[in-house]
């Protein structure tokens, strides 16, 4: 390889997209980040719905989160969107970063 980026323009994941996207390396990983930022931000307003319709895994994942991490215990929720979780762990004290390009 000579150091330069692959990039393909063949299989692209989303039907809007007809540039070259990198395959390899750091500019193929914000590609993807970017990709997962924009589908993300499309359903953040619909996370709560789709929370209650699902309230069985969601329970589920709470009771495993609430045995892992003591109540009382200081909490840093990387990616929180919705605070869901973060509120479930009843923390002595909770920060959640949503993290932004």
């Amino acid at each position: 390889m000579n150091g330069q980026p692959v990039t393909t323009t063949s299989g692209s994941i989303n039907a809007g997209e007809s540039s070259a996207r990198p395959v390899f390396g750091p500019e193929a990983l914000e590609w993807v980040n970017e990709r997962n930022r924009r589908h993300q931000a499309t359903f953040a307003g619909q996370r709560s719905r789709w929370i209650r319709r699902n309230r069985y895994y969601y329970s589920c994942l709470k009771r495993l989160l609430q045995c892992l991490v003591e109540p009382g215990k200081r909490v840093l929720n990387i990616r929180c969107q919705t605070g869901h979780f973060l509120e479930a762990l009843e923390p002595s004290r909770g920060v959640g970063v949503e993290i932004r390009s």
